[in-house]
């Protein structure tokens, strides 16, 4: 890691700055972001595409309803509606991936890639790992 952290590698807070920033041409690769950011670049006609290195390592992304909630009824309505079909069609509208298997997108290929769920934040070395990155890469402090 250290050695890397010595290419001078330019650390952004965001990923979608980071696409911005590939599509503008201000650097010729970046490493991790969304894909739908990188196919809405592509839609717009930026010279830019995405490739996954496999496997893909993906984290859930956890939808609830607060313990507290002014109207519990209606956000658990709103939960089943986000999780069903009709649902998922509409996030997949948007040009995002759906989680919902047999739901169309428009991202080409991504029902090849190979996923995997894991959700590195939980890890009980978190913070520590956190903070020697941070040394190591000198990124942002965000």
């Amino acid at each position: 890691m250290k050695k890397l952290g010595a290419q001078e590698l330019r650390l952004y807070a965001g990923l979608t700055i980071m696409t911005n920033l590939l599509a503008a041409g201000e650097f010729p690769l970046v490493l991790n972001t969304y894909v739908h950011n990188a196919e809405d670049a592509k839609r717009k006609g930026a010279p830019v595409d995405w490739v996954a290195q496999e496997p893909v390592f993906t984290k859930f992304q956890p939808i609830g309803v607060g313990a507290r909630a002014a109207h519990p009824n209606a956000a658990k309505l709103f939960v089943e509606f986000m999780l069903s079909e009709e649902g998922q069609k509409i996030i997949a509208s948007f040009g995002r991936v759906p989680t919902r298997i047999g739901i169309p997108t428009t991202v080409q290929g991504i029902d090849k890639v190979n996923f995997v769920v894991d959700d590195i934040s939980a890890g009980d070395d978190f913070n520590k790992n956190y903070e020697l990155f941070r040394k190591v890469f000198d990124g942002p402090k965000s």
